[in-house]
């Protein structure tokens, strides 16, 4: 039986809301990514000598952005699972046995009964991830923006 000893219904809904901010990361990165692709288009256009550089740094970049996308389809899975498991609390042992049942029967995860507070570390943990990808995708976005105004 899993362990759900310290399952209340405001941490669901606080961990929900914090999981629901990769949806913002994710469209901010989307936006960071098709503006490097822009940056690197211009550039192509001016014939700018340093194509090489900005091009592999906007490749980068893109390589960043789709990892981002990656943590936030699971982030945004995980805020799904979060928000329901809030709206139906007072049942969530049995939901979450549920749940490992289900993960289990679409071999999306090992039945483990891992804890509560460790599921939930998790679930931040991506989202943390996502974030720590995004920021690096924006550092090499504005890497790719100075050169490119202070080579023309």
């Amino acid at each position: 039986m899993t362990k759900t000893t310290d399952i209340n219904q405001t941490t669901l809904l606080a961990i929900s809301c914090l999981l629901k901010q990769g949806k913002h990361i994710d469209r901010t990165s989307t936006t960071v990514a098709m503006m490097t692709v822009f940056i690197c288009c211009v550039s192509i256009f001016l014939k700018i000598s340093f194509i090489e550089i900005i091009g592999s740094l906007s490749l980068i970049s893109l390589m960043l952005w789709l990892i981002q996308k990656y943590y936030s389809i699971r982030t945004s899975i995980d805020t799904d699972l979060f928000s329901y498991l809030a709206a139906n609390s007072q049942s969530a042992n049995e939901r979450i046995n549920e749940l490992d049942d289900c993960f289990s029967r679409l071999i999306l995860k090992k039945k483990n009964n891992s804890n509560w507070l460790k599921r939930q570390k998790g679930a931040l943990n991506l989202l943390k991830k996502q974030l720590v990808f995004f920021i690096a995708q924006v550092i090499l976005f504005f890497i790719v923006l100075v050169s490119l105004f202070f080579n023309l």
